[in-house]
């Protein structure tokens, strides 16, 4: 059985090491987010009750670290978009879902240049063949 790391920090740093099957699940996939304390909070990201968004994540079908960016907007690189935490997205997103009132056009390369795919409304891509540098997300 594999195990996954969780690390939570305060005033000392702890490490749990956690069966998979309880703490790692795709369905359990968390994103942290620093209090003021410096504290890290793990909050569930894999749902979003914003039909206009798209959910990414860092490796294929659905696992690892993610984001979810909500409502409409041009993206011309993926280095500082809402909410990731100063974390690049830039050529990382390996799978992705797109809510239900939304359609993604992700490019290839920054500035919307390159090759590009638009997903519609409700894909779930458990694989990306291009990894995306710039995307645009478009509201019903």
């Amino acid at each position: 059985m594999k195990n996954c790391r969780v690390i939570f920090s305060g005033l000392a740093a702890t490490v749990l090491t956690l069966p998979i099957m309880t703490a790692c699940q795709p369905a359990l996939t968390a994103s942290a987010t620093t209090n003021t304390l410096g504290a890290v909070l793990v909050q569930n990201t894999t749902k979003t009750n914003n039909p206009c968004s798209v959910h990414l994540w860092d490796g294929k079908n659905f696992t690892d670290s993610n984001i979810v960016i909500k409502g409409a907007g041009r993206y011309s690189n993926l280095r500082n978009l809402p909410g990731a935490n100063n974390k690049d997205w830039g050529d990382e997103a390996d799978s992705l879902k797109v809510g239900s009132a939304a359609t993604v056009k992700v490019y290839k390369e920054e500035n919307f240049k390159g090759t590009f795919v638009t997903y519609n409304s409700n894909t779930q891509q458990p694989k990306i063949s291009e990894e995306p540098s710039s995307l645009e997300i478009v509201c019903k």
